[in-house]
């Protein structure tokens, strides 16, 4: 699942898509989601070099609830949120104090802000995909924890960082373990982006020079 290698089917199908747009206000429970839109595998697991897919994401949530006997968002601010002071990350179904910026779309007449437009369909659909609202200073700090060792053990940080090379297409050209290894410029990062519904977020790591960033951006097309 982590190296997409599962062969499972898209997850944010068009069926998907319609369900956001139909009812953007209804609450989705992931299992829910995936039993009513997620299309058959392709391949059975393994069988396939890479496929990127935000269902084995979607699964991989369920697996650790499964395992810790305890909803998603506890565990991550039980284990992880709290322990490494990432004091301005939540998740969809915590309540939390920060003013959410504007997210602003590119359509065909324009920019437009579409902030009004309730989302709660798409994070809860999404929630162990794409269901975290952060800062860039956090996202920077569990970057920076993650790659220097601080989260994982060794074993499982090498892992981790042990790359498959991917079809070319931007930002990277190897994948890991939920981590894309990205060239630019003469050098080489380590990190993640991710997009959705107006918002863009990457996050790189330098292993020279162990300095990690962030950057979030409320526009998207």
């Amino acid at each position: 699942l982590l190296g997409m290698k599962s062969g499972l089917g898209d997850y944010m199908t068009p069926v998907w898509s319609n369900a956001m747009v139909k009812e953007p206000s209804r609450i989705w429970g992931v299992r829910e989601a995936i039993d009513s839109v997620m299309t058959e595998p392709v391949t059975m697991p393994g069988e396939i070099q890479f496929s990127y897919n935000n269902a084995n994401y979607a699964l991989l949530g369920l697996i650790i609830e499964a395992k810790k006997n305890d909803s998603l968002h506890k565990i991550l601010r039980n284990d992880l949120l709290t322990p490494l002071a990432l004091k301005n990350t939540y998740m969809i179904a915590e309540k939390f104090p920060n003013t959410i910026v504007h997210n602003w779309k590119m359509l065909n007449t324009g920019v437009f802000d579409v902030s009004a437009i309730p989302k709660d369909a798409i994070w809860t659909s999404l929630a162990p995909v794409r269901g975290l609202f952060s800062t860039p200073e956090d996202l920077a700090l569990w970057g920076y924890n993650l790659y220097t060792g601080k989260v994982l053990s060794q074993a499982s940080l090498n892992e981790m960082l042990t790359f498959t090379n991917v079809p070319p297409g931007p930002p990277f050209t190897d994948y890991g373990f939920g981590t894309m290894r990205i060239p630019d410029n003469g050098r080489t990062y380590w990190g993640h982006n991710g997009t959705v519904d107006g918002y863009l977020s990457i996050m790189l790591f330098d292993p020279v020079d162990s300095v990690c960033v962030a950057l979030m951006v409320n526009q998207w097309s």
